[in-house]
């Protein structure tokens, strides 16, 4: 959803792993407005993402515990920095 780019897309779509996905989604040309609508993308995905049932009834089973995605890899956007601890 970053490029209107139908080749670029392609690449994306048919990476063989997570990580060359990744890899190719940063190289993409940004659709015109990619800052405005990336929440709304996220969202619809994260929705559509748990109108699966079995998916559903693992998040509710986390009651009201907050969630956050750690990771290395700076992005303070979709989770938090690790540090050194894991934490």
């Amino acid at each position: 959803m970053k490029t209107f780019d139908a080749a670029e897309r392609e690449k994306v779509c048919t990476a063989t792993t997570p990580a060359s996905a990744k890899s190719q989604g940063k190289r993409v040309t940004l659709r015109v407005g990619w800052e405005t609508v990336s929440f709304e993308i996220m969202e619809q995905v994260v929705r559509a993402k748990f109108a699966d049932p079995e998916l559903a009834a693992k998040l509710l089973t986390t009651g009201d515990r907050e969630l956050l995605e750690g990771n290395t890899w700076w992005d303070t956007t979709w989770g938090c920095i690790k540090g050194k601890d894991g934490k």
